[in-house]
């Protein structure tokens, strides 16, 4: 009889927080001193897309070198009022940033190379104010994937809503044709 030992791989926490990880995980920290960052989706370029709504910008994150640990924070695009949603679209090489504001969602060109948007098109207003003033962005799949999906909470904990409060809105890529 031919016995051979395996062994498990331990659990790798390099964090100094008090996690238990089953073995076999890991956890290590990405990126540092974002502030109070809320959404993060990958980019057309790669890199990570962050609002901090705290500071009004949305960031890129980047892991320059591969070895786990973005070395480049930039920021996207700044001035904006409690940014929390994000959404990109790209038809061919032309890339769309969306970003959800507390009173409005805006296009932006998104440029692989800089990192950055410009040319800013508000798509969508929405009311502003209230307890609730995140709001999330999702397009929708194949083969409806040229609408937008955009989440708005209430203005209160417990009350009777106006219009576009406590519901998902949808509308066209362009801003048009918004449904609640």
């Amino acid at each position: 009889i031919h016995t051979s030992s395996t062994s498990t791989p331990s659990a790798v926490n390099t964090t100094n927080f008090p996690l238990k990880l089953p073995a076999g995980f890991s956890v290590s920290i990405y990126a540092k001193n974002l502030g109070d960052p809320r959404v993060m989706i990958y980019g057309p370029d790669g890199s990570l897309l962050v609002s901090v709504p705290d500071q009004g910008k949305v960031v890129s994150v980047r892991d320059i070198n591969g070895d786990g640990y973005a070395e480049t924070i930039s920021t996207v695009a700044d001035n904006l009022k409690n940014p929390h949603g994000l959404a990109t679209r790209c038809i061919d090489t032309t890339c769309k940033l969306y970003i959800a504001e507390e009173d409005q969602v805006a296009m932006y060109d998104y440029d692989n190379a800089t990192h950055t948007a410009g040319n800013e098109i508000k798509i969508v207003d929405l009311p502003s104010g209230g307890r609730h003033v995140t709001r999330t962005l999702m397009f929708m799949p194949y083969p409806n994937d040229q609408r937008l999906l955009i989440s708005v909470g209430s203005s209160c904990d417990v009350c009777r809503e106006t219009a576009q409060r406590a519901m998902i809105l949808s509308v066209n890529a362009d801003g048009t044709d918004l449904k609640p």
